[in-house]
């Protein structure tokens, strides 16, 4: 029995847990799925960076239409500002529209909501909060393809997103 009450508190706890990366803490949320880690990408060199790609549990890296990324990089940002981050967003997605809408800015971050589109559509819908530091950037991102799930989406992330904070050193 108690083996059993303490697999029910580790399940319904798990999402009170922060996952840390670089200087940053966040949680992932459940909304009705667990997530996995779809991949785990590190450089070095000159340009030192680690990239972490959550997939929903169910979903493969073929067939997820959302995911959630963790980015760190040793480089520093460019700043907050509107302008930037549109030319930021389109360097990502070349010969596609891209629009920025800065959700919330404080002394070293920054929380924007962002679409790409091809031909007047719709393609892309993300939420990012960008952290400038020290030691370079660290980028959180929800990005879908489900454009139909966006406003259902979007308050989860956007908490998700405002939530996550510099750990503390």
């Amino acid at each position: 029995m108690i083996y059993v009450w303490t697999m029910i508190l580790c399940l319904t706890a798990s999402p009170l847990f922060a996952e840390t990366i670089g200087n940053v803490e966040y949680y992932l949320p459940s909304h009705g799925q667990g997530w996995k880690i779809g991949n785990d990408l590190q450089t070095s060199g000159n340009r030192v960076s680690t990239t972490i790609i959550y997939i929903p549990e169910n979903a493969s890296r073929k067939d997820s239409k959302e995911f959630f990324g963790v980015h760190t990089s040793n480089m520093q940002c460019e700043g907050f500002d509107k302008a930037i981050l549109e030319k930021t967003m389109q360097n990502q997605f070349p010969k596609q529209q891209v629009s920025v809408n800065v959700l919330e800015t404080d002394s070293d971050s920054v929380l924007f909501e962002w679409i790409v589109r091809q031909t007047s559509r719709e393609k892309k819908h993300g939420w990012t909060r960008m952290f400038a530091h020290k030691s370079g950037t660290i980028l959180l991102v929800y990005e879908t393809l489900d454009i139909a799930s966006v406003k259902t989406m979007g308050p989860i992330w956007v908490d998700v997103l405002k939530k996550a904070k510099l750990a503390k050193n």
